[in-house]
């Protein structure tokens, strides 16, 4: 995870080096996240187990979302999964609905909190001993940094849970809890 951010850091510092050297750090708040701006992302992320869970997951997406007010966001994302658990990997699709707020703005970066609520589908049973069908519901902390005009780097660090919400009872809803450690780019127009 750390050599992919660094590839990708250096890439963009490669390819946007006069954006990124020119324009202040800190200054008047720029106009990518307000009213009436659409934003598309892609982004990918690793899940770490906590508590009494033990399954690894890797993450890809991409979300389209809408700020119907300044700095404040709603979107839908598509989301594929790769589950590695202790007896059955697995792949999964899902869904799900995202909101943010920049809560700190600068001309170049921002401060947010995001969350939201997916579902997903697997191949196996997620977690292990539980169903196919799932919820993810998620919510943390994160930062955007301006490379270009209209174009966002995103990092966030989120607490990540799945499981059936008891649709089959108790005994069928075991539950994973962990980090979501998060890097994306984001394109607003």
């Amino acid at each position: 995870m750390r050599l992919s951010f660094a590839i990708l850091w250096s890439l963009t510092a490669f390819v946007f080096p006069a954006r990124v050297a020119a324009a202040p750090l800190f200054g008047e708040a720029g106009e990518d996240f307000r009213e009436g701006t659409w934003a598309w992302e892609v982004g990918g992320s690793y899940i770490h187990p906590i508590r009494f869970s033990e399954s690894k997951f890797y993450n890809a997406h991409f979300a389209a979302s809408y700020y119907f007010g300044d700095d404040v966001s709603v979107g839908g994302m598509v989301e594929g999964y790769y589950a590695d658990q202790v007896f059955e990997d697995t792949g999964i699709v899902g869904a799900g609905l995202q909101i943010r707020w920049h809560f700190l703005e600068a001309e170049r970066f921002s401060l947010f909190v995001d969350g939201g609520i997916g579902f997903t589908i697997a191949d196996d049973e997620v977690p292990e001993g539980g169903t196919h069908f799932n919820y993810t519901p998620r919510g943390g902390v994160g930062a955007s940094f301006e490379l270009d005009e209209g174009v966002h780097l995103l990092g966030a660090v989120r607490f990540w849970h799945i499981s059936n919400g008891n649709l089959h009872g108790r005994d069928e809803n075991p539950s994973q809890d962990g980090i979501q450690y998060y890097v994306g780019v984001m394109f607003t127009f």
